[in-house]
């Protein structure tokens, strides 16, 4: 199977410096965070942390051109057992650009790749990991968000956890992690969106099945759709007690007008179904995932099988996501 490195200044993080959740993901506070029940465990999700930090730093770096290259010390060859669960393939992986930078401690191996769908992807393997976890970023974030629905960008988040077309249980991902000592969270931020959990290794491959088919067809069904509005308004009177959230509300204030860092990010009731009713906000909701394009993407996954297996489950189940449009970004300056 075609490999390539990534280039540039990306540096995984070494796996000998484990962080918080919340150090992992941002420097600075993240603005608004998916609660859930599984987040009582949310300060100790150290590998979907990092999962979710390297697919951030993954979707902001372009390759400069595409050159096949190895990487050093190469994982072994897998077992045909392991490569035989898996679906076959469909769609022709890419060479992505380079090498990957890393620290002298960390001895997994990696491979970059771009989909057929084009999705861009970082691959890690770790024969000794005690847990297994992926990452999922998606250059869409608030500031996309229609100037007449503050808050849709955050919504979707939410939404999308609550059914897919061949999961269509509510939070059956969530059940099956908790079930496989696993966890899950999500955040929007100002220009994308992060999805990320923790899983024991021998629950990776169905766990990223199961992730997968968030972003082919989540069912945005009309009880899921009331029920959220109530929970991010919650979410909003919360955020509202915290002096740090205040802050960041005036500092949007600074912003140029007409620029989307004066967004209301989080959203509420009011801005969110009170104008149009449910029914029209899952409908702009539908028109607004079309920007979850896959060459919008950028995942990380870490597991304890060779490159080639966590190669072929990646394109087996991440390369059928559609196509769809990319999102129009005009802001240019604050």
């Amino acid at each position: 199977m075609a490999a390539a490195v990534l280039t540039g200044s990306f540096r995984p993080a070494a796996p000998s410096r484990p962080r918080s959740a919340r150090q992992g993901l941002l420097d600075r506070p993240t603005p608004f965070h998916a609660r859930r029940s599984s987040q009582r465990q949310t300060h100790r999700v150290t590998a979907a942390a990092e999962s979710a930090a390297l697919a951030a730093a993954l979707a902001v770096r372009r390759p400069r051109r595409k050159v096949l290259l190895g990487l050093g010390g190469a994982a072994a060859a897998p077992a045909p057992a392991a490569l035989a669960e898996v679906p076959a393939l469909t769609r022709k992986t890419d060479v992505f650009d380079g090498e990957v930078m890393k620290s002298p401690l960390d001895t997994r191996n990696y491979r970059a790749l771009t989909l057929g769908n084009g999705m861009r992807v970082l691959l890690a393997s770790d024969p000794d990991a005690v847990t297994a976890s992926s990452a999922l970023s998606v250059h869409v974030g608030f500031y996309s968000d229609p100037e007449d629905i503050p808050g849709l960008a955050h919504f979707c988040e939410h939404m999308l956890f609550l059914g897919t077309k061949e999961y269509p249980e509510e939070n059956s991902f969530e059940s099956f992690l908790v079930a496989n000592s696993g966890s899950q969270n999500a955040f929007t931020s100002e220009s994308s969106t992060t999805y990320f959990f923790e899983v024991s290794p021998s629950g990776l491959r169905e766990s990223l099945q199961r992730f997968a088919s968030f972003f082919r067809e989540p069912l945005f069904t009309a009880s899921a759709t009331e029920r959220e509005v109530n929970a991010i308004s919650s979410e909003f009177a919360k955020n509202q007690e915290n002096d740090g959230f205040r802050f960041q509300q005036l500092l949007k204030g600074t912003a140029s007008e007409g620029h989307p860092e004066r967004h209301f990010g989080c959203g509420n009731r009011k801005t969110l179904v009170e104008s149009r009713g449910p029914e029209q906000l899952r409908e702009s909701l539908k028109t607004f995932f079309e920007a979850y394009d896959p060459a919008a993407m950028s995942l990380c996954i870490v597991g304890k099988e060779p490159l080639d297996v966590l190669q072929a489950s990646t394109e087996a189940y991440f390369g059928s996501i559609p196509q769809r449009r990319l999102a129009d970004r005009p802001w240019k300056s604050l």
